[in-house]
């Protein structure tokens, strides 16, 4: 043999050594039978679970994006709460591009959990009282703590008491109500022993919108032509043991297209709604946050080199070179 032969030899022999070693790595993952591949976290209750799956993309040909993009139109992570309570498993998409904002708006939150949590040590047992902390849930009263109602008008003990009948006669369905229960008699009472104070109302009690989208569809439809539509909310509630709140609405609804291209949903005609919420600790959503930060990162440099003479190759090839001044 030649030189040149056995060199042509060795490097068959390479590549080949190369494709029975990808092969095996692929017959190998294969194997493991992952059941959730593209799962980059999740967080488990007893009747609730919530999943975070990646699905990046690099910018298509159909898009007719820069290669600098980075981000293809539909890279997203997908977030689904699995209810097991209710039978249902709403889901909906943040884009990646979203995520470095996120990550900084959980940052101030954070912050200001932890300020507010330093700024209340020593406080006294009154301003302790779930009468200042505890927020209620009922349309009349939602997002106030039983002393800001009486605080802002005492003749609202009338429609707190009113309020309290009914967290009381729906106690079994939903034993939470017991939190707002005992903080409507701990207000009531501090006003009739004429302790309730403006002073004591906590100043780490609003709530923090992390994250809020407007309703968005997907390419999913029933059997009526109407699309998934979803919406998608974060909120930090500084009052909370579980501060942060992930909500997501699922419903279908018709998506209409205008003369000039835009797409439309008729939310009036939205029907099959289903909603769930997860809460989570400041630690819970802090690393699932900071994950997907890092996940959106590692793809961006992992795909930089190559798209960057993509787009080199593009601007040369259009006259447009980078040498150009």
């Amino acid at each position: 043999m030649t030189v040149q032969e056995i060199a042509e030899a060795i490097i068959a022999l390479q590549e080949n050594r190369k494709i029975a070693e990808k092969n095996a790595k692929e017959k190998k993952i294969k194997e493991k039978g992952l059941k959730y591949p593209f799962q980059v976290t999740s967080i488990k209750r007893t009747k609730k679970v919530l999943g975070v799956d990646a699905k990046l993309f690099t910018p298509t040909e159909r898009e007719k994006l820069s290669p600098l993009e980075l981000h293809s139109g539909y890279s997203r992570f997908e977030l689904t709460i699995v209810d097991k309570e209710n039978n249902t498993t709403p889901t909906a998409n943040i884009p990646a591009e979203d995520i470095p904002y996120i990550y900084q708006t959980s940052k101030i939150a954070l912050e200001h959990l932890l300020i507010g949590n330093a700024s209340e040590t020593g406080s006294s047992q009154v301003a302790k009282s779930p009468a200042y902390t505890q927020k209620l849930m009922g349309n009349q009263f939602k997002g106030l703590t039983p002393a800001e109602v009486l605080i802002k008008d005492k003749n609202a003990e009338t429609s707190l008491l009113s309020a309290k009948t009914w967290l009381e006669s729906n106690l079994s369905k939903y034993p939470g109500n017991k939190g707002q229960i005992d903080a409507i008699n701990d207000a009531i009472n501090l006003l009739h022993n004429g302790k309730l104070s403006s002073d004591n109302v906590s100043t780490n009690t609003s709530n923090i919108e992390v994250y809020k989208t407007d309703y968005k569809f997907k390419s999913k439809q029933n059997e009526k032509g109407y699309n998934l539509i979803y919406g998608i909310e974060v909120i930090c509630d500084p009052s909370k043991k579980y501060p942060f709140q992930i909500s997501i609405m699922n419903c279908y609804a018709p998506v209409e297209t205008s003369p000039n291209g835009q797409k439309n949903i008729k939310m009036n005609s939205a029907e099959n709604t289903v909603k769930s919420s997860m809460l989570v600790t400041k630690e819970e959503w802090f690393k699932l946050i900071s994950k997907l930060n890092r996940t959106v990162s590692y793809f961006e440099q992992m795909n930089f080199a190559e798209l960057f003479n993509e787009s080199k190759v593009a601007g040369e090839y259009n006259g447009n070179n980078l040498n150009n001044k």
